[in-house]
């Protein structure tokens, strides 16, 4: 049996950012850079800010990763 990572999580994100194309993935970074200043005051582990926090990291560790591979 197959156990999906729990919702939030960053293997979650991790995850979702493997099957995008590289112009989804900068868009969905776009919208991320441009959300989290208006939570600033808001704590880390706020249900959405941390959802923002996991997808931010997702997203640019897979950016990076296949920047490294097109090498």
């Amino acid at each position: 049996m197959k156990v999906e990572a729990p919702y939030q999580s960053l293997a979650y994100y991790e995850a979702l950012a493997k099957g995008k194309p590289i112009a989804e993935l900068n868009h969905a970074l776009t919208d991320i850079v441009a959300t989290l200043p208006i939570y600033r005051e808001r704590d880390t582990r706020d249900p959405y800010v941390a959802k923002l926090l996991a997808e931010f990291d997702a997203l640019t560790v897979e950016l990076s990763r296949r920047r490294r591979l097109a090498k």
